[in-house]
């Protein structure tokens, strides 16, 4: 269920992305371009296999779903796609053959004026994964938005602290505090949370005592400097190895 805390969270986060990003993506500019002017081209956000159509020959012969295309820099349309799924990225190997293929086709159309200019793509695609990352946060496809975040972190941000240390850090600045006193007077209260848990939960009594559960341990810590019981500790945040442990512990349980 969501909360003012969850919101506020994701306002921290985007303002640390937006200034890693546009300091990253004004430095690649200028490093591998000679003019000044931005570049901007028509980027497709879903490139899966549902949306790819090939013929015998794996030829692509059309691609659908443009509904939510935009212009972009170029250093977010140089990305290897996400398959099989936009939200799934590409293991090393499968990457490295589609920069491979991708510095191939630009040879085979180069003239003597593009070369400059193609090399610069190519260096563009070689260094993409953190707008990659980034373009997963931003359209909210992931089930893991704090280990995209964490990884864009390590790659761009300050190698001396933490991405958990960060956004705990944040949460003590006063204009955190304060977006988070506005929101929470929407916040639902808690007989209208019980009822959504209880109607969500209704054939799952286990279901509902481990969310309980684990509500219970991710406000150990403090928010927006809420007293808790761990005051200095980190955000608590779930990974994959608990939701494994939870499958395992209760295999006939229904997960959604």
């Amino acid at each position: 269920i969501d909360s003012s805390g969850n919101r506020v969270d994701y306002v921290t986060v985007g303002d640390v992305l937006y200034d890693l990003t546009k300091n990253w993506t004004g430095d690649f500019s200028n490093d591998l371009f000679d003019d000044s002017e931005p570049r901007f081209a028509i980027y497709h956000p879903d490139l899966s296999v549902n949306n790819i159509f090939v013929d015998e020959e794996f030829n692509v012969t059309c691609i659908i779903d443009w509904a939510f295309s935009s212009t972009v820099p170029l250093s977010t349309l140089l990305t290897a796609p996400g398959l099989p799924q936009s939200r799934h990225e590409l293991d090393v190997s499968l990457s490295s053959m589609f920069e491979l293929e991708f510095q191939h086709a630009l040879k085979e159309s180069t003239t003597s004026r593009d070369i400059g200019t193609n090399s610069n793509l190519c260096e563009v695609l070689s260094r993409s994964r953190p707008m990659w990352l980034f373009s997963r946060v931003l359209t909210f496809d992931s089930v893991a938005d704090f280990h995209l975040f964490q990884a864009i972190w390590d790659l761009l941000g300050n190698s001396s602290q933490s991405a958990a240390e960060l956004i705990h850090s944040k949460q003590t600045l006063q204009k955190y505090k304060l977006l988070h006193s506005e929101l929470k007077e929407d916040d639902q209260t808690k007989s209208q949370i019980a009822k959504l848990e209880s109607e969500y939960f209704s054939n799952n009594i286990e279901g509902l005592a481990i969310a309980r559960k684990l509500i219970l341990v991710s406000e150990w810590t403090s928010r927006y400097c809420e007293p808790r019981i761990r005051s200095n500790s980190n955000t608590f945040v779930a990974d994959k190895r608990l939701w494994h442990w939870i499958r395992n512990c209760f295999p006939e349980t229904i997960w959604h």
